[in-house]
Order: structure tokens, then C-alpha cells, then sequence
């Protein structure tokens, strides 16, 4: 009688092996969240632009163009930045986007909304506290 003991995989083995198929199932499961969760942080993070850098402080970087300090930036102290020095004509289409009121001057408020709206297209003046 063929089929014996010793003959074919044992109940044993066959056992181990769906155990080790479940292990590596639940590893590659647990990996895939990992993943997930380190996608879903880092973009919560709020990290853009290249590599992972993230966007430097809009404060700082107002502060360090505003090379007078008199609370905003002129179109020529604009055009000292690197940005400038890279590309002439981007950096005046851009200071004119961000310039949202058009008095010839960038302010704090008006950086941080050219920001976070690229600076491209429409984007209405910050609006101003009204008297009563």
C-alpha cells in the first residue's frame, strides 16, 4: 500500500507552512500601513517644494526681503532677491501678482496670501477693518 507514513507532506508541514503564508501576509499588511501612515503624516506635515525641505517660515523670509524694515517690500528691494537674480521677468510677474492692491509694495499679509495661493491669478486685496 503506497501513501504511507513518510510519503507525502505530513499535516505538520502542510500546518508551518499556511503559519509562515500568514506571517508574511500580516508582515507585508503591517508595511503597507506603515507606508500609509508615513504618507498620510508627512503630507498632514504640510512639507511642499523640493526634496524634503520643507517651506521656509513666510515671516522670515518677508523679513529678510524688506532689507529697509519699513513693514514691506518695493519692487526694488524685490528684485535684489535670488529669485530676481534667476529670472528677471518671473520675479516682476510675480511681485505684480502678490502686489494684490497694486500700491507698488508687497506686504506681510499679502506675501503669506501669495503663498498660499501661489501668487498666480486672482486674488483680491486683504481686506481692511472697517471704522465705525
Amino acid at each position: 500500500m503506497s501513501g504511507g507514513v513518510g510519503t507525502g507532506p505530513s499535516f505538520a508541514n502542510l500546518f508551518m507552512e499556511v503559519g509562515t503564508m500568514k506571517a508574511w501576509f500580516s508582515a507585508a499588511l503591517a508595511a503597507l500601513f506603515v507606508g500609509l501612515f508615513a504618507a498620510a503624516a508627512f503630507a498632514a506635515e504640510g512639507r511642499r517644494g523640493e526634496g524634503d525641505k520643507p517651506r521656509p517660515d513666510p515671516e522670515a523670509v518677508f523679513k529678510k526681503l524688506d532689507a529697509n524694515g519699513d513693514g514691506k517690500i518695493s519692487k526694488e528691494e524685490w528684485m535684489k532677491s535670488p529669485m530676481a537674480q534667476k529670472n528677471e521677468e518671473g520675479a516682476k510677474k510675480r511681485f505684480d501678482a502678490l502686489d494684490a492692491d497694486k500700491d507698488g509694495f508687497v506686504t506681510l499679509d499679502e506675501f503669506k496670501a501669495g503663498r498660499r495661493g501661489g501668487g498666480e491669478g486672482k486674488r483680491e486685496a486683504p481686506k481692511k477693518e472697517k471704522e465705525k
